[in-house]
């Protein structure tokens, strides 16, 4: 990742939090969300900062305001890109890139949404969201660009290969507490570890 963007996403990761809980206070605007599965477009096998230039060239642009993503094995999104018509089109396609801690590489994700420069309480409101729609068009712009030197080479991988957490995502879809429970379970025996 550039020193750039490292930079902004400190700053987002620093401050989204406290405006997360300003807004929840008094609106429904939020300044953090999930990455949910259903968004899940591909893992590409690269640096996040290889991706990150190709990604203009391929028509997205920067969005440092949208809302800081969090996956459930609390990974914290890296980048938040968009691709729209114009500035004032309806819709938009949000990008949100995943950094792989453990190997070289990125996770991808996607929505289709209300563009929020024209539509801001639909945006907020998830009015037209669509993740599906969102995953399609992604993957079809990287097999578009997959010809020139812009190509992305990717893998879609089932969710257990992605991160450790995949089991207690599965408990997570049938009972909340019960995965609440394990995680804690899990947290402590892991903090035991490294205290002894």
């Amino acid at each position: 990742m550039s020193a750039a963007s490292e930079g902004l996403n400190s700053i987002r990761g620093f401050v989204w939090p406290y405006f997360h809980r300003l807004f929840k206070s008094a609106t429904d605007v939020y300044a953090l969300s999930q990455t949910t599965e259903d968004e899940y477009v591909a893992t590409v096998s690269e640096t996040q900062e290889k991706l990150e230039r190709r990604l203009p060239r391929m028509g997205f642009q920067r969005t440092p305001v949208s809302s800081l993503k969090i996956r459930f094995d609390g990974n914290i999104s890296d980048g938040s890109w968009v691709y729209r018509d114009s500035t004032f089109a309806d819709e938009q396609l949000h990008v949100v890139l995943h950094e792989l801690r453990d190997r070289n590489g990125v996770d991808v994700y996607a929505h289709v949404e209300d563009n929020w420069i024209r539509h801001p309480v639909g945006h907020v409101s998830k009015r037209n969201y669509n993740a599906q729609r969102g995953v399609q068009s992604v993957r079809s712009l990287f097999d578009a660009a997959a010809g020139g030197e812009d190509g992305i080479e990717y893998q879609i991988e089932p969710r257990y290969r992605r991160d450790d957490q995949w089991l207690l995502y599965l408990v997570h879809l049938v009972s909340k507490p019960a995965a609440r429970k394990i995680h804690e379970i899990v947290s402590e025996s892991k903090l035991k570890q490294y205290s002894t």
